[in-house]
């Protein structure tokens, strides 16, 4: 029997809720990279070439390059991390283009894929409503959030320091138990499907 400490290492593609090369999110991703469990490789997917979903394109003969990209990497991904900005309260707009393009892409690359998700914002909230309503879409496309811990990282233009690093000692051990967790759920989902 395959014991979950036991899975190959696992592969985690990351979408980062801005395109803001400083972001809080970003930054936080970039820190994930360090501060992940042994054996999970964390590695960012690039939104910024994707363009505005446009139905008359999805057709597979017409689906943007960047989007079959993309498409490939989800799928080929162990599992999906999220680190969610909030704008307006809600899901920023990067975020839902990218799910509305490969929620449309047959079979669907979400069906049934480990996920987590977290976020960074300047107020108090730390992303609560974003992620609600995050939620909300990941499970209308069939993944498997995970339900516990959650992670609001809240005034994070205080958390990081002037090199973009990671440098609040509570916020740090709160990501690494985050991830480990995540590891977990990621692991426990695989080992389901491998005995399945």
């Amino acid at each position: 029997m395959v014991e979950e400490s036991k899975l190959a290492s696992t592969n985690v593609l990351a979408f980062v809720g801005s395109l803001g090369s400083r972001s809080a999110n970003r930054l936080a991703l970039i820190a994930a990279q360090q501060l992940a469990p042994s054996g999970m490789q964390i590695s960012l997917a690039d939104l910024t070439p994707i363009p505005f979903y446009n139905p008359d394109d999805e057709a597979e003969e017409r689906l943007p390059a960047a989007v079959r990209a993309l498409r490939a990497q989800v799928a080929a991904a162990d599992g999906l991390l999220f680190a969610t900005a909030e704008y307006n309260h809600t899901v920023p707009a990067v975020l839902t283009n990218m799910m509305d393009w490969l929620s449309r892409s047959s079979p669907p690359p979400f069906a049934g894929k480990p996920a987590a998700m977290f976020g960074a914002a300047s107020g108090q909230t730390g992303t609560a409503r974003a992620q609600m309503h995050l939620l909300v879409i990941a499970r209308s496309l069939g993944l498997l959030v995970m339900p516990q811990p959650e992670l609001y990282i809240r005034e994070a233009q205080s958390k990081f320091d002037a090199a973009g690093r990671l440098s609040d000692a509570q916020t740090e051990a709160e990501l690494r138990s985050f991830l480990t967790a995540f590891d977990h759920w990621l692991r426990r989902l695989l080992l389901g499907a491998h005995r399945a």
